[in-house]
């Protein structure tokens, strides 16, 4: 079942299964639902004895329009328990900014921290809880240049990152997931490994294992036009490469999960020399027809 119909069903008063609860009381807005809840409350009808509750079946057994009425009152106070609701996360003034292929964007953060987002990325976070938690969640890539001040943690499907003030990227793609940092100290936490990570390092994980290296640019190759790589699966870099031209590759008859790793870089400002820059070490060959890449083995 979807978190939303969880939602729903806990909002609306319906059981949930014990697995369900769980899930629902470990998400960190479950205290703000609890709230909301409670609000609501003030709007509930108060409860009928079982006396009561036989007497006005009966009576409205014999009085038909007066159940037309209940029946108008109950989906009255359904329709303002999701009117409550809905007023309730339109209150909590959540932030989305997203990227589409090909596509970056700036932004200014409230407390004046500056992120870029790469392309097929996107942020959120809550801008009336900023003064208090500066946190943010990431699908994608994006780079940090953070002000000093309270933590800043990053949260992405895969991985969190937590700072006070310092320049860093972080990169989330299906089950790959980098930290790079470029000056002073960021915190990179997965699952139940942490790991402190200094200036100069990036670390990488991908499914059981993780690898750190040293490197030396002084901001993430991608904000001038060119993605870099350091053994990183070969499927991730093709899709990267859909990302950054907006194209779909089509791959025939090409095992990429096969022991594919590449390290090397692709430009953003030109196709061919993209897909030159990749297929090449590969042995690959491919064919470019508008928005569509077809890409297959070099026949000897």
């Amino acid at each position: 079942m979807k978190k939303e119909d969880i939602l729903y069903k806990w909002l609306m008063g319906k059981a949930l299964t014990q697995t369900q609860l769980q899930e629902l009381e470990s998400k960190p807005e479950y205290e703000e639902y609890k709230k909301m809840l409670d609000y609501a409350g003030y709007f509930k009808a108060p409860a009928l004895s079982k006396s009561n509750s036989a007497s006005l079946i009966e009576r409205a057994k014999k009085q038909k329009r007066r159940k037309r009425i209940l029946n108008w009152v109950s989906s009255a106070a359904a329709i303002l328990v999701i009117a409550l609701v809905a007023f309730w996360f339109t209150q909590q003034n959540i932030v989305l900014i997203d990227t589409a292929n090909a596509q970056q964007k700036n932004l200014e953060l409230p407390d004046g921290s500056l992120a870029k987002l790469n392309a097929g990325s996107q942020i959120k976070y809550h801008s009336n809880k900023w003064k208090k938690e500066r946190q943010l969640q990431l699908k994608g890539e994006a780079y940090f240049e953070v002000k000093k001040g309270e933590k800043f943690s990053v949260q992405t499907p895969i991985g969190k990152v937590e700072v006070l003030g310092t320049a860093f990227n972080v990169k989330q793609r299906q089950n790959f997931f980098n930290v790079t940092c470029f000056e002073g100290l960021v915190r990179v936490i997965k699952e139940q490994d942490t790991l402190a990570l200094p200036g100069g390092q990036s670390v990488s994980f991908y499914k059981n294992e993780y690898t750190t290296t040293q490197i030396t640019d002084a901001a993430p190759s991608w904000l001038t036009g060119q993605s870099k790589f350091k053994r990183v699966p070969l499927t991730l870099v093709i899709q990267e490469i859909e990302r950054q031209y907006d194209v779909k590759v089509l791959i025939e008859n090409i095992d990429l999960e096969k022991n594919s790793y590449f390290t090397g870089s692709f430009t953003h400002s030109n196709l061919d020399m993209a897909l030159k820059s990749v297929c090449i070490p590969f042995g690959l060959t491919y064919h470019i027809d508008g928005k569509t890449v077809n890409l297959s083995e070099q026949k000897n």
